[in-house]
């Protein structure tokens, strides 16, 4: 949706932090959920260097391959670490509902092209309705991971039209810094 890795309902995206090696030291694990599996998403190859432990445990590439993270790391790591897990990566907002309770609705495609990393929200065009300003990439990627840089920033124009009493669409416009204002 927004960066090189995918995710859906079906195949989840994880993270672990954790100190897997014993060194005092926090290591990184990312994970895909298959089939209600999860595996390591690094090869023997990277994860080995990091958390020695593995490349002991599993000595080929097959055999780390095959391997669930179950496998890989004790039960006692794994509820060790912070873990964090998502079925998507789509820019979103969260609308209060009231009462502790939040709905999410995706941003609009044209929002989906880089990681968002600021947002501003205030009536840009003086209509009375609520746009937003939404700009970011992502530069720090790992290597062999491409950066998320297709970003240029964004004016999601709030309308007045709605699909429901608690959602308000947003018209994507594009928008650059001039010397004086912003513009389309």
């Amino acid at each position: 949706m927004n960066y090189t890795y995918t995710t859906s309902k079906d195949t989840t995206f994880g993270v672990y932090a954790g100190n897997f090696t014993g060194n005092q030291t926090t290591e990184v694990v990312l994970t895909e959920k298959i089939n209600g599996t999860e595996y390591p998403l690094s090869g023997i190859a990277q994860l080995g260097q990091e958390i020695y432990q593995l490349s002991i445990r599993f000595p080929t590439n097959g055999s780390f391959a095959a391997a669930p993270l179950s496998e890989a790391f004790s039960s006692a790591q794994l509820q060790r670490a912070l873990h964090y897990e998502t079925d998507t990566f789509a820019s979103i907002y969260l609308h209060n509902d009231g009462g502790g309770k939040f709905s999410t609705r995706p941003l609009p495609s044209a929002a989906q092209i880089a990681p968002i990393k600021g947002i501003i929200a205030t009536d840009v065009d003086g209509d009375g309705h609520l746009d937003l300003i939404v700009a970011g990439n992502l530069y720090d990627a790992e290597p062999n991971t491409a950066r998320a840089d297709a970003g240029n920033g964004l004016w999601l124009r709030g309308t007045a039209r709605a699909t429901s009493p608690q959602y308000r669409r947003w018209r994507a416009d594009s928008w650059h810094l001039s010397t004086s204002r912003a513009s389309r």
